[in-house]
């Protein structure tokens, strides 16, 4: 049995099958949901089926919601056919980011009816495959927090974690766990403060240039974390020199956003190229003074782009539109490599009055709401909760959510090739719009920009891709195109 102190970091579905060994069966009255496919990469997949007490199991079509921290972040629908069952009780969908395997773990993340009866309780199951992903998770969780010991507390297929923190602790990048200090947490937890849950921060001085065991991720001014490594080599293209290949690579972005431009044209499409901003571009007082910022392509590329006559009117480079949010609050979380809710809307804003509209929407960022940042666990090797401003919800476009009409997620777990569209035919935008882009889109999450555009416009396609497809986009009757990059990005040149 799991001692207590490791208890709350383990789904209580999960406790039920180490005892048991067995889904229990549905009460009455409620939805049954059965997890058997979870992946990092966010596939989900399984089934679900309502009972109730006059009618017995029902074998209809469901319509569920992934809520992360009281948010609805996706729906998805049930109805796949499922053999094995006798009925079309399954489904396919994805978890979208931030959310992380572990969020399933700490009760962040729910799945709910739309309607939210509370009289009929969604209860969740973890099988197969699902499960033995998220022990795995769990198992990894408490070997970094509590030391090498854990692993024998975990079912025996697990036991390979115990090796595994044995062999980075004895690296030292795993603290070990004494006994007083479980017993002091122990005792914090009775008295209603446990560190693993709380939403309450504290300010500790890191050193400054401090960089994360992985080399990814560097503490910098003002307690932000900035991404200094990983595979496009940030910190690299902050130093290199303004020499012939980074010319080369300038004039090949500028003449690419000049071809977008024309090919749009031609199908009769409004085309806008946007341009996201390194954190510690637009937070320059942040990054200490001996990294340059922009990177010498970024820094280049408005000039370059001003000579050619189309690519200059669809460009946007939303730095200045950063920096003005920067005077009045953080554009980026300081765990964070995403733009914060009021950043991410006011980019929303001048991507549409790039495309000569105007945001239908007038939130109100009043509701303090949280965030796991996507470079904590980088650092620290745990998820650190940040406070972040969010909207109210008290929007119009909440009274008419859109619907999720694609989803398709790449079989290797990846990003590049997801595709996510939304329809709305309420919306206050009649028009259809697509963008190829990356995570500052994402598939529909409140943080990323594709919660706007899903909203604001009768259909909505998001594909994540650094290439451009204009007779696809024509092909889905587009009649606004976006290409998204990011700074770090502009290392490498799409084909098209």
């Amino acid at each position: 049995m799991l001692e207590r102190r490791y208890a709350g970091l383990i789904p209580s579905d999960l406790q039920h099958e180490f005892k048991e060994g067995v889904v229990p069966p549905p009460s009455e009255r409620s939805v049954l949901v059965i997890i058997e496919i979870l992946r990092a990469g966010g596939a989900l997949a399984g089934w679900a089926r309502r009972s109730a007490p006059d009618s017995g199991t029902s074998d209809r079509p469901l319509e569920l919601e992934i809520v992360l921290d009281g948010v609805p972040i996706q729906r998805f629908t049930t109805g796949q056919p499922r053999p094995d069952l006798g009925a079309a009780l399954g489904f396919t969908t994805r978890f979208l980011e931030p959310v992380r395997l572990l969020d399933f773990c700490t009760g962040r993340v729910t799945f709910e009816l739309p309607d939210r009866d509370p009289s009929i309780p969604v209860t969740v199951h973890f099988t197969g495959e699902a499960r033995a992903l998220l022990l795995d998770a769990v198992a990894e969780r408490l070997t970094t927090t509590f030391g090498s010991d854990v692993g024998a507390e975990l079912p025996g297929a697990l036991r390979h974690v115990e090796s595994r923190a044995t062999r980075s602790k004895e690296a030292g990048s795993v603290a070990g766990r004494s006994d007083a200090a479980e017993q002091v947490e122990q005792t914090l937890r009775d008295l209603g403060l446990d560190w693993r849950t709380t939403e309450q921060t504290s300010l500790i001085p890191l050193p400054l240039g401090y960089v994360s065991a992985d080399g990814s991720v560097m503490v910098g001014h003002e307690g932000q974390l900035l991404l200094v490594g990983g595979s496009n080599g940030v910190l690299e293209q902050a130093l290199q020199p303004l020499g012939p290949d980074v010319r080369t690579l300038v004039a090949g972005w500028a003449d690419l956003f000049e071809q977008r431009a024309i090919q749009c044209a031609q199908w009769r499409q409004r085309f806008v190229q946007i341009v996201i901003p390194e954190k510690q571009t637009v937070l320059r007082s942040a990054c200490p003074a001996a990294i340059p910022t922009p990177t010498a392509v970024a820094a280049q590329l408005d000039a370059a782009v001003h000579t050619r006559p189309h690519a200059v009117a669809a460009y946007l480079n939303l730095l200045p539109v950063l920096l003005q949010v920067a005077q009045r609050e953080l554009p980026f979380p300081r765990t964070d490599s995403h733009l914060t809710p009021g950043a991410n809307y006011a980019c929303f804003a001048a991507i549409l009055n790039k495309m000569g509209l105007e945001s239908p929407f007038d939130p109100t960022f009043s509701a303090t709401g949280s965030i796991v940042g996507d470079l904590s666990e980088r650092l620290l090797g745990m998820p650190l909760r940040e406070a972040v401003w969010a909207h109210s919800g008290s929007l119009a476009a909440e009274s008419a959510a859109p619907r999720l009409k694609t989803a398709m997620d790449p079989t290797d777990g990846g990003h590049i090739g997801s595709h996510y569209s939304w329809e709305s035919p309420q919306a206050p935008l009649d028009a259809c719009v697509v963008c190829f882009g990356n995570s500052f889109f994402e598939r529909g999450a409140p943080r990323g920009l594709s919660y706007w555009f899903a909203r604001a416009f009768r259909e909505f396609h998001f594909i994540w891709t650094p290439e451009l497809d204009a007779e696809y986009a024509a092909s889905i009757g587009a009649s606004h195109v976006l290409g998204q990059t990011i700074e770090r990005y502009l290392v490498s040149l799409p084909s098209r």
